[in-house]
């Protein structure tokens, strides 16, 4: 599913993916854990454990992993994107469950596996299908 042809859709996709892009990385960490639980950030990001999750989310390390900083960042800029659509539960559900869109598979092992574009999409399909 591509971006959306309405301009002002459009603006609200480029606003949130700059909201995830320069957001502090303690905010992006913390908002991921606490709404997805840290086990399913440190899964997202394809990481062994939570640890490194939380000690971002607790801004007590600059230790960067880039790929794991990316997908972190896509996982919270999905929910910038569905949260005001439902609640955290769902969310997390969502998050974990099986998605027709993505061939059944879930978003955040997707993100995992670094397909960005379509656990993006299968996002958009969330938000617009419910």
């Amino acid at each position: 599913m591509a971006l959306s042809n309405n301009p002002i859709q459009y603006d609200e996709n480029i606003q949130r993916h700059q909201e995830a892009l320069h957001a502090p990385l303690p905010v992006v960490a913390c908002e991921v854990g606490t709404t997805l639980t840290f086990r399913v950030a440190a899964v997202l990001s394809d990481l062994e454990d939570t640890h490194l999750i939380r000690e971002w989310a607790a801004g007590r390390t600059t230790v960067r992993n880039p790929e794991a900083e990316r997908r972190l960042r896509t996982a919270y800029e999905m929910l910038l994107l569905l949260r005001p659509l439902d609640s955290d539960a769902v969310l997390r559900s969502w998050f974990v469950g099986m998605n027709p869109t993505l061939n059944d598979d879930a978003p955040a092992l997707v993100l995992r596996a670094g397909q960005f574009t379509d656990a993006l999409d299968a996002a958009y399909v969330f938000a617009a299908e419910g």
